[in-house]
């Protein structure tokens, strides 16, 4: 995802959004943080990746940005869409100008 983009995880296959700053989960154009509307929460390493890591880190509270510098390759980050979708972000490659990520999407409609 080129810094700019975004991805609407509602969406089933899950959007890209292109330079347009929109989405549930958005890269900024600047390249300097990733921002979520309905929040999201860097995990912890130890942390499980799976819907119930998820939602436990985000019971101890969100943020709407998390600064790319707080990121590596292998952080996870879990988002949270405005339709109760939980979305696991694992990042492979980061830098100012483009992010490599896996998603793993846990749509609101079926939980």
């Amino acid at each position: 995802m080129d810094a700019g983009n975004g991805v609407v995880v509602e969406a089933d296959p899950p959007q890209v959004t292109v330079e347009g700053g929109s989405g549930t989960f958005v890269f900024t154009p600047d390249g300097e943080s990733f921002v979520a509307g309905a929040g999201l929460v860097a995990l912890d390493r130890a942390a499980p990746g799976t819907l119930d890591g998820c939602r436990q880190a985000q019971a101890q509270g969100r943020v709407t940005a998390v600064a790319r510098a707080q990121l590596a390759a292998g952080s996870r980050m879990c988002v949270s869409g405005a339709d109760g979708a939980t979305t696991l972000v694992t990042l492979r490659q980061v830098s100012a100008a483009h992010a490599v990520l896996d998603l793993t999407v846990w749509p609101g409609r079926q939980l």
